[in-house]
């Protein structure tokens, strides 16, 4: 890495990519990934009449407010993405890429969100039989 002093702007720090780990990176971006994973959340949720109701009702307010904040660091990035490419030599489409990245993360957000809080009101409308 090295630093470049900024006119007017602040410093950066320049990091470098070896041979060796382009050619790692080239292989890894080369991989196709399956489109769906095992998810933790969704284990969770399928075994989640198992909790009390509070417990249930917690469990999505919980995943709701992360799903908020999430959201609201994501919806900065944007700004940072241009903020960024404005201080690098690209040669190539990074930012759209960059971006292609953060739709994705914001799209998975507020399906998450909505998704989470369909299930509170659910949770909170039906008898307990607890």
């Amino acid at each position: 890495s090295s630093l470049i002093k900024g006119n007017g702007k602040p410093d950066k720090k320049v990091m470098s990519i070896t041979s060796k780990g382009k050619e790692e990176l080239t292989n890894f971006l080369k991989t196709k990934t399956p489109l769906f994973s095992r998810s933790p959340l969704l284990l969770q949720v399928f075994f989640m009449a198992s909790l009390n109701k509070e417990e249930r009702i917690d469990y999505f307010s919980c995943l709701i407010e992360e799903s908020k904040k999430s959201l609201s660091s994501l919806s900065k990035a944007s700004s940072l993405i241009k903020e960024y490419s404005s201080y690098i030599d690209l040669k190539n489409n990074d930012p759209m890429y960059w971006g292609f990245t953060l739709e994705y993360g914001i799209l998975m957000e507020k399906t998450i969100l909505s998704w989470a809080s369909s299930c509170l009101e659910r949770i909170k409308n039906e008898s307990s039989l607890d």
